[in-house]
């Protein structure tokens, strides 16, 4: 069983991390994800990098969402 601290975050319960989290300002295509992220176990957290998500600019406002 697992000793690691733990702490709460909206989406459920994780540990606390063991080092330095990465801060990237853009998000990588997804084998540098892999190469530089997932493959090393590090953890990474990409700061506003849903800004230019096609999601942002449409879900403005209800009417999108109406529409549909």
């Amino acid at each position: 069983m697992c000793e690691c601290k733990r702490m709460r975050v909206s989406a459920g319960w994780q540990r606390e991390p063991s080092g330095k989290v990465d801060e990237q300002l853009e998000m990588t295509d997804s084998l540098q994800f892999y190469e530089k992220f997932v493959k090393l176990g590090k953890p990474v957290v990409f700061r506003g990098a849903v800004h230019n998500a096609t999601a942002m600019k449409n879900w403005i406002n209800n009417k999108y969402l109406i529409d549909k």
